[in-house]
């Protein structure tokens, strides 16, 4: 077996696999993209987006640490996990935004096409909800 072959053995995703962990903020989750393998490094590497650092490369078991891991978006082809991929890469250098490009969006947008985070969106959801109540109690 090849000395390539050997080191893909060892890697747990494909490259342009979304996974998800539990965040440290409450009811809210983490999302980075599995990158392709850097053989000099020989370690597993994500992108993803974090506050005050923007959007960029990790070390895949920096950033799980010993949380538990849901895969989110398995690419059903390598040539499509390969293209989400060079999409993620594109942002790299972006800035956070918790309300317009948190960890999610740019996720969103190489997988879908789509800038949105469905976390953001029920979060929007709620506060209106809320609002209406604190309204209609007020009245």
């Amino acid at each position: 077996m090849s000395y390539i072959f050997q080191n893909l053995e060892g890697c747990r995703w494909n490259p342009g696999t979304v996974l998800k962990i539990p965040s440290d903020v409450p009811f809210a989750f983490h999302f980075m993209m599995v990158d392709l393998f850097n053989f000099h490094v020989g370690i597993e590497t994500v992108i993803h987006n974090m506050p005050r650092i923007g959007i960029s490369v990790a070390f895949l078991h920096k950033v799980i640490g010993k949380k538990p891991v849901t895969v989110c978006w398995d690419p059903p082809t390598p040539e499509q996990g390969i293209a989400a991929v060079m999409r993620m890469r594109s942002l790299i250098g972006s800035r956070y935004d918790l309300v317009e490009g948190n960890c999610e969006h740019p996720i969103m947008w190489a997988v879908t096409g789509d800038w949105r985070s469905e976390q953001i969106q029920i979060a929007k959801a709620g506060a209106v909800l809320v609002g209406a109540f604190a309204l209609a109690s007020a009245i």
